[in-house]
């Protein structure tokens, strides 16, 4: 029975010494999945402040971007409004011209009127040399003179800046 009793504690300090062993391995791979553990928490945590981060630029980027469309449509709107009223502007333009043009035509004309008006002779008869009077050829130049005279004085009253060019 004694050797029993050696052989079942001999049996016994072997199962002790191999669960011994076992137990050192088994805590050995706890601390490196631990370890592992630890470097994937990291890996995660790292991951989810590098998604948050993106996730907030992504806002920020979308949020300029809807700046920028804005602000190219009211760039477009500015610009048709600008070439509206450039066209405005542009007609305006053309519509002075033509009134100049047509104002200095009726001014050549007036003044070629009043130019002929001066070139014709004036008669003195004898019996009435208070009175001056015009040849008969000259009457009708005279009045067209004088109404072009008219004329002109309205047109240098109504459009002085032509006329100060």
């Amino acid at each position: 029975m004694k050797l029993r009793c050696v052989t079942n504690y001999l049996h016994y300090i072997a199962l002790q010494s191999s669960a011994d062993k076992l137990n050192k391995q088994l805590e050995a791979q706890l601390s490196d999945v631990n370890s592992k553990l630890d470097v994937t928490q990291r890996e995660l945590n790292d991951t989810m402040a590098q998604k948050n981060h993106a996730q907030g630029e992504m806002s920020d980027l979308s949020r300029q971007l809807e700046e920028a469309e804005n602000e190219v449509g009211q760039l477009t709107r500015a610009k048709q409004a600008m070439t509206k009223k450039m066209d405005e502007f542009k007609s305006t333009a053309d519509s002075e011209a033509q009134a100049k043009s047509k104002l200095s035509s009726e001014l050549r004309n007036a003044q070629e009127d009043l130019d002929k008006l001066r070139s014709c002779p004036v008669i003195f008869p004898m019996e009435d040399i208070g009175r001056a009077k015009l040849s008969p050829k000259c009457i009708s130049s005279r009045e067209n003179a004088e109404s072009a005279h008219l004329m002109l004085t309205n047109l240098i009253f109504k459009h002085p800046a032509i006329f100060n060019q």
